[in-house]
């Protein structure tokens, strides 16, 4: 069953983020793999989404501990204007342990956003409802940060 190797592909490739040096796995960082990842994240009748969002996670892990500030923002700025945080997303409702790196990664994202309690209070309600609260407020809150880079860009 192909759900079966999804699982057995991300499970491997989580466990390999624990040993594949990050130093090693910044190199994926680059415009051209993020933009590659992203891209089969889109294509959601693939079979390689749960080894794309486990390598994704891997990715954005690795910059987060290696500090490399440059490479972790333009990896989140790819995501964000690919919009590939939509499918993310989405992945959290098929798998939980697709569900767990989504979550997590989307934790990496929101490292440097703040929540606007006022504003997101519905989504935020919605999200707990649903059960995926942490993913949910966390695409939420890429969509708001993506606009809001949007629009200081153009002012």
């Amino acid at each position: 069953d192909t759900a079966d190797y999804k699982d057995e592909a991300c499970v491997t490739l989580r466990l390999l983020n624990e040993v594949w040096k990050p130093r090693h796995a910044v190199k994926v960082a680059d415009a051209k793999h993020i933009k590659i990842m992203c891209n089969v994240l889109k294509r959601s009748n693939t079979k390689h989404i749960a080894c794309t969002i486990a390598l994704i996670h891997s990715v954005l892990k690795a910059c987060s501990v290696l500090k490399a500030g440059f490479q972790l923002q333009r990896a989140k700025d790819l995501i964000k204007e690919s919009k590939a945080y939509e499918y993310i997303a989405e992945c959290t409702r098929e798998n939980i342990l697709i569900n767990e790196l989504a979550a997590e990664m989307c934790t990496l994202h929101l490292d440097d956003v703040k929540i606007d309690s006022n504003e997101n209070h519905t989504e935020i309600s919605h999200a707990q409802n649903s059960g995926s609260s942490k993913t949910e407020i966390c695409v939420s809150q890429m969509v708001d940060d993506s606009q809001a880079t949007t629009s200081h860009s153009t002012d």
